[in-house]
């Protein structure tokens, strides 16, 4: 793998990223798949609690009365 020179160990242009700007690439990477994953489990949470709350809704929204009588006055 080819970096730009000025991430070189010794600054000839070399092309090999030098190890303290590798460890912080690869720490701001793994932060960031932990935030993604944190933010995905939110959002996970979130859509478990809206479908809960869609099935209360209609669950009380069921009346086995309706529809069996048909009143009609003329």
């Amino acid at each position: 793998m080819r970096f730009p020179p000025e991430t070189d160990i010794k600054g000839k242009g070399g092309g090999m990223m030098d190890i303290a700007a590798l460890s912080t690439s690869m720490s701001q990477a793994a932060l960031h798949e932990q935030v993604g994953v944190a933010v995905l489990r939110m959002a996970k949470g979130q859509a478990e609690l809206q479908g809960q709350n869609l099935i209360q809704m209609m669950e009380k929204s069921i009346d086995p009365n309706l529809g069996k009588k048909l009143d009609i006055s003329i």
